[in-house]
């Protein structure tokens, strides 16, 4: 559905957290997509070069919130979360 809702040269659909039947944590998946994406030295630039990019997590409030609520989220995943991607 997704891929079918992205027709784009520039945004692409990667089903590598929906093809794990576990629960992935949100930190875990920001990782993975900072790996594949700056893996190589990050995106080609219209130059030649290859520049690192920025992975940023965008979120509602009602996600933000729950970030300080005790229990939700592990101190360590916020930690990284927010020390890297936030």
């Amino acid at each position: 559905m997704c891929e079918l809702a992205v027709s784009s040269s520039w945004i692409t659909v990667d089903p590598w957290e929906p093809l794990h039947k576990e629960y992935l944590p949100t930190a875990d998946v920001l990782d993975h997509f900072d790996q594949e994406i700056n893996k190589e030295g990050g995106v080609e630039t219209a130059t030649g070069e290859r520049k690192r990019v920025k992975v940023s997590l965008l979120a509602g409030a009602d996600l933000m919130e729950t970030m300080s609520t005790p229990g939700v989220w592990s101190p360590k995943d916020l930690d990284r979360i927010l020390g890297n991607y936030g």
